[in-house]
């Protein structure tokens, strides 16, 4: 009876032991799971932002350089930020130079701009701008900005009333 006993304890022994390591097993497997869901979701936000603001520097970049471009006079310059469609509604570089000129002076002939708001619109960006002209105006502009083939171009841009915006 006493060797019955001894090996039903073995028998159990190793069941248990089976069990439990089996038990510990799933257990880390679980959490490693839980852990590596974890840091593939903050890898994708990290990049996430990264692209965000990469798109953000792109988009401000390309407004900076035509706002620069108007400054020195070269509207040849600033007429390649625009998109197609600014350059099929104007045609050639005469006609978008006017235009700025007359219903544009503040960003022809500025003292200042500074970037606030950047809104994700569902055909891109829109990039609130405040500028300061010569006359130490303060205006401020939504830039609607495109994608088009990889380049942030400039799909117009609205003067908008102080009382219509909210930082």
């Amino acid at each position: 009876i006493e060797e019955t006993i001894e090996l039903i304890e073995k028998a159990l022994d190793g069941v248990f032991v089976k069990d439990w390591r089996t038990q510990l097993w799933n257990y880390f497997s679980k959490k490693l799971e839980e852990v590596v869901f974890r840091l593939i979701a903050v890898i994708f936000i990290f990049i996430s932002t990264i692209l965000a603001a990469d798109e953000q520097t792109d988009i401000q970049n390309t407004i900076s350089n035509q706002l620069e471009a108007f400054a020195s006079d070269d509207f040849t310059e600033a007429f390649t930020h625009a998109s197609p469609g600014i350059k099929d509604i104007f045609g050639s570089v005469d006609n978008f130079s006017r235009m700025v000129k007359k219903g544009y002076p503040m960003v022809w002939r500025y003292n200042s701009f500074q970037f606030l708001k950047l809104e994700e619109t569902p055909q891109g960006y829109s990039q609130i701008v405040r500028i300061t002209d010569k006359k130490d105006e303060l205006f401020l502009l939504k830039y609607f900005m495109k994608n088009i083939s990889g380049q942030w171009k400039i799909s117009g841009v609205a003067i908008i009333e102080a009382s219509e915006f909210s930082a």
